[in-house]
């Protein structure tokens, strides 16, 4: 209002990138000459990953929040409770071929279990490679956690991968 000390903002360019529950940018990384960043501990919707070429205008990866991926929960928006809150590492490899984007996310308790996710940026959006429904079982590195299972959570198993690195032609998750 006219007069008011105070102006509420929730455009893109304000703190946050206008989600107040984006409160931390743990990871940015430079990939096809654009900067990307990423969100954490952002409980209620699910962290994002923000991508700029000139460092003014500022656009969200797709899914905007949690890679997609959310447990049923109710209490939260359309009983979505988001997988990852925070997305701590991010990582450009040519594992797969060419030169990827890749993103760590945290774990939260629910139905799709609680530990580490793993996502590749491509032409469509992100893509979950490691995660409770990236195949039929539920054995393998490629499942949540990086197998460690269903029942993974921050206490007792792979819960936060921390940090990604490309060497030797192989990708490190810490």
């Amino acid at each position: 209002r006219v007069g008011d000390r105070y102006e509420i903002g929730t455009s893109t360019d304000e703190n946050g990138f206008g989600d107040r529950w984006n409160k931390m940018i743990p990871a940015m990384v430079v990939f096809n000459d654009t900067l990307y960043v990423s969100t954490a501990l952002n409980y209620d919707y699910g962290a994002q990953i923000w991508f700029t070429q000139d460092g003014d205008t500022w656009t969200v990866t797709q899914p905007s929040n949690s890679f997609g991926n959310f447990h049923t929960a109710e209490g939260y928006l359309d009983s979505k409770k988001p997988v990852s809150t925070s997305i701590p590492s991010l990582c450009v490899s040519s594992v797969s071929g060419a030169p990827s984007l890749y993103a760590g996310g945290t774990g939260t308790s629910g139905s799709r279990g609680g530990c580490s996710r793993m996502a590749k940026l491509t032409d469509s959006g992100w893509e979950l490679i490691v995660d409770a429904g990236v195949d039929e079982n539920d054995t393998g590195t490629n499942e949540n956690g990086f197998g460690c299972g269903m029942d993974c959570d921050m206490w007792t198993g792979n819960w936060m991968p921390w940090s990604i690195a490309d060497f030797n032609k192989k990708l490190y998750v810490g």
